[in-house]
């Protein structure tokens, strides 16, 4: 019996048989021309992240804290260059993620349109077990002689990097800025720089036990922490009411401030 539907039922049921064709059409339309649906696999990804601390607590730059000292803190610039940053697998190979690379803990500003870097990288790698992230502090000694203007903008040794110190030192390896109060006043009057470089102040081997496995689609985050209080009252501290500024040269005290501030520096990076 012939029945009188709605035009929105009407409507409905078209748009139904439309979908239908469609879909039958996308099917056997085109023949042989459309291959079967595939599922590719992605391989593992990790991020390498680093972060500064007053012991347990992370801190951002130009945040105030109080340290170990009792000093009144404000850490303005933290970056430093890494080396063969490498995963070990658990056969013995390492997985090369960057030769070179700028951590850098100034925030990403959208608004710049030259060459950023940040304090977190993000990497693929093959699906497999790995034991231990590796990395050498500063530049290796075959990178150090790098001509800055030969590089593209976007590499870490270039000039937009910010870290090429000289023709005859090159590179800076570390440059760690602070304002800080050792007198209990209400400023942060007493300057805190640290910029090191010079082959000898390279410091490779670094070695982080992560055992990681992954799997394709897999996701995982390393952290990496920095500790103020290590790196200037740990095992072996500076006295920043004298000893805060060192550029490496200039005498040997400064010289040899800069190899206690790398050591230390080496010290203070710890695994999260």
């Amino acid at each position: 019996r012939w029945q009188k539907h709605s035009p929105i039922t009407s409507r409905m049921r078209f748009l139904s048989r439309s979908i239908i064709s469609i879909v039958l059409f996308s099917f056997t339309g085109c023949g042989d021309s459309v291959s079967d649906f595939q599922l590719h696999e992605i391989d593992p990804r990790i991020i390498v992240e680093f972060e500064l601390t007053n012991g347990l607590e992370v801190i951002d730059l130009n945040e105030e804290f109080t340290d170990d000292a009792g000093y009144r803190v404000r850490i303005v610039e933290a970056r430093y260059l890494i080396s063969d940053l490498q995963l070990e697998s658990v056969n013995g190979s390492d997985i090369v993620l960057k030769e070179i690379e700028l951590i850098d803990h100034r925030e990403f500003d959208e608004t710049i349109t030259t060459p950023q870097w940040n304090k977190s990288y993000k990497f693929s790698v093959p699906p497999g077990e790995y034991t231990n992230l590796k990395f050498g502090l500063g530049v290796r000694s075959d990178l150090n002689t790098t001509d800055p203007t030969d590089l593209p903008n976007e590499d870490p040794l270039s000039l937009y990097g910010g870290m090429h110190w000289t023709w005859a030192t090159m590179y800076k390896f570390v440059m760690f800025h602070a304002k800080i109060d050792t007198l209990g006043g209400s400023d942060l009057l007493h300057e805190v720089t640290f910029e090191t470089g010079l082959d000898s102040l390279y410091r490779s081997g670094l070695s982080f036990p992560v055992n990681l496995s992954l799997e394709s689609f897999d996701r995982d985050t390393i952290r990496l922490t920095v500790d103020w209080n290590t790196i200037f009252h740990g095992s072996d501290p500076i006295d920043l009411t004298i000893d805060n500024i060192s550029h490496t040269f200039g005498s040997v005290e400064a010289a040899e401030l800069a190899v206690r501030f790398t050591d230390n520096y080496v010290e203070a990076i710890e695994l999260d």
